[in-house]
């Protein structure tokens, strides 16, 4: 009866934390139109979550390849590989010709077994005239794309509850 209470309580507060919980951008302005990085917090949740949900989005849904994963006792992450994705219209716009992204998803130990868990995504960008790609800016457009694969993340830790 104390355990469900508590897992109950424990639902209730998670629930909070999602609703609270935002997509956000950060960084400096690169080329691209935009922030130079996009992060969006997913909220608190346990380790074995963070894998299983993690792969199955990524892999599976949005057929990201993971080239890099790392653990140690207080912070897991995984990093996607560079994926080639279309050029949007305010990347065009400042003379980008070429785009990729990555993700990562970070895990930072808090108590009891849990992690706070951020999504992070990055841009290589391809300029007009330019033979080499350097790191561009995560346009608003791309945010507005990302959206989604956020809710995805965070819609799919809160059903393990």
């Amino acid at each position: 009866m104390v355990t469900r209470a508590l897992r109950y309580r424990g639902s209730a507060i998670l629930f909070l934390v999602l609703f609270y919980t935002g997509c956000a951008a950060s960084g400096a302005g690169k080329k691209g139109g935009g922030e130079s990085s996009y992060h969006a917090p997913q909220g608190i949740f346990y380790r074995a979550d963070f894998f299983g949900v993690s792969q199955h989005i990524l892999l599976n849904k949005y057929q990201y390849q993971f080239v890099r994963e790392e653990e140690n006792p207080r912070l897991i992450y995984f990093e996607t590989a560079w994926k080639s994705r279309s050029v949007y219209a305010d990347e065009v716009a400042v003379g980008i010709r070429e785009v990729q992204s990555r993700i990562r998803i970070s895990a930072k130990a808090r108590q009891a077994g849990q992690y706070k868990i951020v999504f992070y995504a990055a841009n290589n960008a391809l300029d007009e005239g330019r033979d080499e790609s350097e790191p561009g800016a995560v346009s608003s457009n791309v945010q507005r794309i990302l959206r989604p694969d956020c809710e995805d993340l965070r819609t799919e830790f809160s059903l393990l509850y």
